[in-house]
């Protein structure tokens, strides 16, 4: 089967290419008068070597996430929601102390995506941490929306 790139859902497309306005000289050949240039200067660029250190070429080594802060610390996101999931249903609040709290909570986010960054956490732990980051996303996402207005 040939395709045909001369109409484009019934409407026909029109392959010239533009002129440059007022008669100026197009994009391609300033790019090639800028190379020719450059070649005719007669000195060759100096080649980039990279060059790399033995911190940079040492394996990545230090202790491991600390399993027991790390579940310290997601206990503590956890109350920071409940708190939060509490206030929401609670018509005392304004939504500027729900907002105060959310800032809170994107606070222990950000510590908590550190932490699932590391390569040497456990793996359930990281699943466990990303649960609960996807939860206060959603949180993030329907209070940025105005579902609580």
């Amino acid at each position: 089967m040939k395709i045909d790139n001369d109409h484009c859902n019934g409407f026909p497309v029109n392959s010239a290419r533009p002129t440059e306005p007022g008669g100026g000289i197009s994009f391609r050949q300033q790019f090639d008068q800028a190379l020719d240039a450059a070649s005719t200067n007669g000195e060759p660029s100096a080649p980039v070597a990279a060059t790399r250190t033995a911190a940079a070429l040492a394996p990545l080594s230090g202790p491991p996430v600390d399993a027991h802060n790390a579940i310290k610390s997601f206990e503590s996101f956890v109350d920071k929601l409940g708190a939060y999931q509490k206030r929401l249903a609670d018509g005392r609040y304004s939504l500027k102390m729900l907002d105060q709290d959310l800032r809170g909570i994107n606070a222990h986010c950000r510590h908590l995506e550190r932490l699932t960054c590391d390569p040497l956490m456990d793996d359930a732990l990281r699943n466990l941490l990303n649960e609960g980051l996807a939860t206060a996303r959603v949180e993030f996402e329907r209070f940025g929306r105005g579902d609580y207005c």
